[in-house]
């Protein structure tokens, strides 16, 4: 069966899909995960095998996902696809992976042979890693699933390096450390993972920010934050740091986008912001457009480096191509700061995308992309930010470290050619010297509140026919306006020394 015919309105209802339905999550009953608990003490007993977990695992997974009718797995696929369909970047995918996607997807379709749900899911897996966006995935509830990989070749984070160059103060294992080199020239910042196991809320990073804050009172000619190997979580401490060097608000992104339909709507309520909520958005009585819209824009104001607050030394970003997702924040930040630059490699490409969590009919997990972020460097997922300083590589394909280069390669000519073009860019802005409140707003534009007050603006703005009506009559008048508003900008850019 062809692609359209599949996620049709017509075989949906057919195979009795309903795409708005909050299917369970397939996972252990009560009785499942006290046996599974006290197997896993049992074995660091020393009492059972690791053989002998497995094939307890392996027997719950049998009962939790138990066979499908070929009516269920078609349901599945079904959905599944209409699903992906339904993704804030959908129409921006290359023509080539949608073409091999929905290709996969009629292949799946028509094949017999997956019989249980992790069957499917390791199906429909290949068929999602042919789209550009690495956050997507079909998972099990254990958070199996099948993902692309990233490599690194510029060194391992200073946290974990074991390097005999630098002293730290303060350190969390696995998660952050601060500290300086040992001649005192630079503070050394790593942030090797973004995600707490104490769970990613802001106030968990209040050791963190304590320990920056003490070091930071130094004043340090040098900054250099590696992030190198983090592959993301939340990213309250890098946004942390960027406020605090940057001295303003930040100008992380241009734009956020949406699919403006009843079902990407339903989708986004499904995202990680809204976890508390049992249903944030009246769906049903919701005055969609059926367009992918732009919910928040950031283009109008330009936030200005503070010389007063902001740290005026020299900041080295260390990335690799392990820096995933939220840990990608890390340039996104820091991408204004007039001294700051990006040393190792392009990160791994996964921060297009924010992601609603959806449950398919046979209680798969999946991800589907809900929120799409446009930024200064352009579409990223799958490419990665870019780095300023590569890091070499020798004859076999191993680069040095992205730490030493950046102690020994004093070249800031691309930190200077981007504040170039950003000031091009940012001649026709209302420019913000300063806000009060910058340090207390992180995260504001993806905070629940603020993305329900954004959509209800934003669909206030959906013209009615009497609406458009009144345009078209209106429209010399318009044009007069938008005429007058440039000659503002183009006054306020002469006034800035920028015209």
């Amino acid at each position: 069966m062809e692609f359209d015919k599949i996620i049709s309105d017509e075989n949906l209802k057919l195979l009795k899909v309903d795409m708005f339905q909050d299917y369970p999550l397939a996972t252990r009953n009560d009785e499942q995960q006290k046996e599974w608990l006290q197997a896993k003490k049992d074995l660091l007993a020393g009492k059972i095998t690791k053989e002998q977990l497995d094939a307890l695992s392996e027997k719950q997974m049998s009962e939790i996902y138990p066979s499908l009718t070929e009516e269920e797995r078609c349901a599945n696929v079904a959905f599944f696809a209409r699903a992906m369909k339904e993704h804030v970047g959908w129409d921006v995918f290359p023509e080539e992976a949608k073409q091999n996607f929905t290709c996969a997807i009629e292949e799946i379709y028509s094949d017999s042979q997956p019989k249980t749900a992790r069957d499917l899911m390791l199906s429909l897996g290949t068929a999602v890693r042919l789209l550009p966006d690495k956050h997507a995935s079909v998972s099990l509830f254990n958070g199996m699933s099948v993902k692309s990989g990233c490599q690194s070749n510029a060194g391992k984070n200073v946290l974990s390096a074991g390097r005999d160059d630098i002293e730290f103060f303060d350190k969390k294992e696995g998660i952050w450390g601060i500290g300086q080199t040992k001649d005192g020239s630079a503070l050394v910042v790593s942030i090797a993972s973004c995600f707490r196991e104490d769970g990613n809320r802001k106030e968990n990073w209040d050791d963190f920010k304590a320990a920056f804050e003490k070091a930071y009172e130094k004043n340090y000619s040098r900054i250099i934050l590696d992030v190198r190997g983090n592959m993301g979580g939340e990213d309250w401490p890098l946004d942390y740091i960027a406020r605090r060097t940057y001295g303003n608000d930040l100008n992380a992104m241009q734009t956020a986008e949406v699919k403006d339909t009843k079902l990407g709507m339903h989708f986004l309520s499904k995202h990680g912001m809204f976890r508390n909520e049992e249903k944030p958005f009246d769906i049903e009585n919701m005055p969609v457009s059926g367009d992918k819209r732009v919910l928040m824009d950031e283009r109008d104001v330009y936030y200005l480096f503070n010389v007063n607050k902001g740290y005026l030394g020299q900041i080295d970003v260390l990335m690799d191509g392990a820096v995933s997702s939220a840990a990608e924040s890390a340039h996104t930040l820091f991408y204004h700061h007039p001294n700051a630059r990006f040393v190792g490699e392009p990160t791994n490409g996964m921060q297009q995308y924010q992601q609603g969590n959806v449950i398919l009919p046979c209680g798969l997990s999946m991800r589907v992309g809900v929120l799409q972020r446009n930024y200064y460097d352009g579409m990223i997922e799958g490419i990665g930010h870019d780095v300023d300083i590569h890091v070499p590589l020798d004859e076999n394909g191993k680069g040095a470290d992205a730490f030493d280069v950046a102690l020994t390669n004093d070249d800031m000519s691309k930190t200077r050619e981007r504040q170039e073009s950003l000031q091009d860019l940012y001649s026709g802005r209302l420019l913000a010297a300063k806000t009060l409140d910058y340090m207390e707003r992180g995260q504001r534009s993806f905070s629940a509140d603020c993305v329900k007050a954004a959509l209800k603006k934003m669909h206030s703005q959906i013209p009615t026919p009497a609406i458009l009506q009144q345009q078209e009559v209106d429209a010399p008048a318009i044009l007069k306006q938008e005429n007058n508003s440039s000659s503002l900008r183009s006054s306020l850019a002469q006034l800035k020394g920028r015209s």
